[in-house]
């Protein structure tokens, strides 16, 4: 990273702390209903990802109340729509939702969702659903829920995606995903990838 590229990301940083003593950086939630969907492991892929582009991501506990200082903030919320989450919703600027194809889980998903709506406006939604095996059954319920979601709580889904496994997720929509979220909270990086990328050293 050269010294214009440096002071820049220095400049993003001190502006994103000094507002964080009110606001926090940059949140981006990974949420299940359920505790069969990969939120641990995609939430890491995550951070390996954010890590090779020199963006800097704290993985919080949201049951902390202190601020974590860094470029981006990730919180995973598992289970069914808690009050303690609401501070998490009301602060996320987008939300990786994940489930499994089974009915059980997709309805899950809604409902968590429409508890959420009741009390704080929706963010950004990326939804994942998992598939090991029946893929047309994925593929309906994906559809199921993006367009429930949609017409019933008007939730801003951006990207829905089916895989079989965290690791194809990794490898084929995770740096794409990173690529969305940059584009929220731009970070002064050395990536080319990144909205605010260095000048090529001469």
């Amino acid at each position: 990273m050269d010294d214009q590229a440096y002071q820049l990301r220095q400049l993003v940083r001190a502006v994103r702390q000094a507002a964080a003593v009110s606001t926090g950086p940059p949140l981006f939630v990974f949420v299940a209903a359920n505790q069969h969907s990969h939120v641990d492991a995609v939430s890491k892929l995550l951070l390996q990802e954010a890590s090779t582009r020199s963006i800097e991501v704290a993985r919080v506990d949201p049951s902390q109340q202190s601020i974590e200082m860094g470029d981006w903030q990730i919180a995973e919320l598992i289970g069914p729509y808690q009050a303690s989450d609401e501070p998490q919703w009301k602060r996320a600027s987008a939300c990786v939702l994940m489930s499994t194809a089974d009915d059980d889980s997709i309805l899950a998903s809604y409902k968590l969702l429409k508890q959420v709506s009741g009390d704080s406006p929706l963010p950004r939604i990326e939804i994942v659903v998992w598939s090991e095996s029946q893929e047309t059954r994925a593929d309906t319920a994906a559809d199921r829920l993006q367009q429930t979601c949609e017409r019933f709580l008007a939730a801003p889904i951006t990207h829905t995606v089916i895989v079989k496994s965290p690791e194809e997720y990794g490898r084929l929509h995770l740096p794409q995903l990173v690529d969305r979220l940059a584009m929220l909270a731009p970070v002064a990086s050395s990536n080319d990838h990144s909205p605010i990328a260095s000048t090529p050293s001469q």
